[in-house]
């Protein structure tokens, strides 16, 4: 008896572990695919999010792309926070990440709302102005594969 119990639960571990294994294997599928885009000037970061990646934010709450040189990598991260009351953030080595309240999160991810924005205080009298967006498709010519970003509310029909 004891034997057929000990067997059934190692059946439903295994199956549990195979599950998580394929979501993972799933989630490192699309996030070989995410090209989040960052563009920094001065104490200006925005980060801009195509559907996809706006979805895999939704599913997980945080989404992370890195920029490769020679010898390292410059990581920049979107994380949803229960403990942020704004969109803040933070540099901790090489990684750059973008701290976003829960109830804004789930705002901009169910809505038509383009963007979230804040002037987040960094001390001495300085702000870094923060910018989160979705990507929309470009009116002018580009070279950019286009394809997953959302339509642009300024096209003509």
């Amino acid at each position: 008896m004891t034997f057929l119990i000990l067997q059934n639960i190692n059946k439903i571990t295994m199956k549990r572990i195979l599950v998580n294994i394929c979501v993972f294997l799933l989630y490192f599928e699309t996030l070989n695919k995410i090209k989040m885009k960052i563009r920094i000037k001065g104490n200006s970061i925005r980060i801009r999010l195509t559907q996809t990646e706006v979805k895999n934010f939704a599913d997980i709450g945080y989404i992370e792309e890195a920029t490769e040189f020679i010898d390292n990598k410059l990581y920049y991260a979107l994380a949803a926070s229960p403990d942020v009351s704004e969109l803040s953030a933070q540099m901790v080595g090489n990684k750059i990440t973008l701290l976003v309240p829960e109830n804004i999160a789930q705002n901009w991810i169910t809505t038509d709302l383009v963007g979230f924005e804040n002037k987040f205080d960094i001390g001495s009298g300085k702000k870094l102005f923060l910018l989160v967006e979705k990507d929309f498709v470009c009116l002018d010519n580009t070279f950019e594969d286009q394809s997953d970003m959302f339509p642009n509310p300024n096209a003509v029909c």
